[in-house]
């Protein structure tokens, strides 16, 4: 196993983009010896084409409204990003996922209706004038009165759908900027560690030039 790891310098790697223990563990299994880091950088780079296509599959499940897609999607995609150590992307991928079941972002507890937003209850429960009143529309109120409980359990959960989606959108925007940040890092630390080890390899070559001054 090769001996390369980051070590715990905020020159080297601004700790908000990878959590610094998943990222060393994966560049551990690479083959001792290995200092292109082969192994760790074909993960990656199959994590890259992982997130730019589940991004996308996000981006139309949003559009289908499909929560049950949104939630198996930000599963996945939770999993990859933790196994690379991307974890604001993880982060955002776990509230998906818990989002797209109707539960709060933190996992605990249903999702409820925002409090500026109506119960459909509220439009039907308006007081009656005098209780003779009522007696004279019994049957109209009763009929009423059934049709909203038919009704109000669906819109209710129109509107808890809806809140869901719209916390959804704040959080696909969120991890698709920080998916960018840590491709971004990801790319310039494999491509520095390459170029710095073909520094080391023109240094440790004999110069032609030697043999002419002899």
């Amino acid at each position: 196993m090769a001996d390369n790891v980051i070590e715990h310098d905020d020159d080297l790697l601004d700790n908000d983009i990878l959590d610094l223990e998943a990222f060393n563990q994966l560049l551990s299994m690479d083959d001792e010896g290995d200092d292109d880091h082969g192994f760790s950088k074909d993960i990656v780079d199959n994590y890259f084409e992982q997130a730019r296509v589940t991004f996308a599959d996000m981006d139309k499940a949003f559009v289908a409204k499909d929560l049950t897609k949104l939630s198996s999607l930000g599963h996945f995609l939770k999993g990859s990003s933790a196994t690379i150590g991307v974890k604001k992307v993880q982060e955002c991928c776990k509230r998906i996922q818990y989002l797209g079941k109707l539960m709060n972002a933190d996992g605990v507890g249903q999702l409820a209706l925002d409090k500026g937003l109506k119960s459909p209850l509220d439009k039907d429960s308006k007081p009656t004038a005098s209780r003779d009143a009522r007696s004279s529309s019994d049957n109209k109120t009763m009929a009423s009165s059934e049709k909203v409980a038919d009704t109000a359990p669906r819109e209710m959960q129109d509107l808890v759908s809806q809140r869901a989606l719209n916390l959804i959108a704040a959080e696909l925007k969120m991890g698709k900027e920080e998916y960018k940040k840590a491709e971004e890092f990801l790319r310039f630390f494999y491509e520095a560690d390459m170029d710095d080890d073909d520094d080391d390899d023109d240094d440790d070559g004999e110069d032609p030039a030697d043999d002419d001054k002899d």
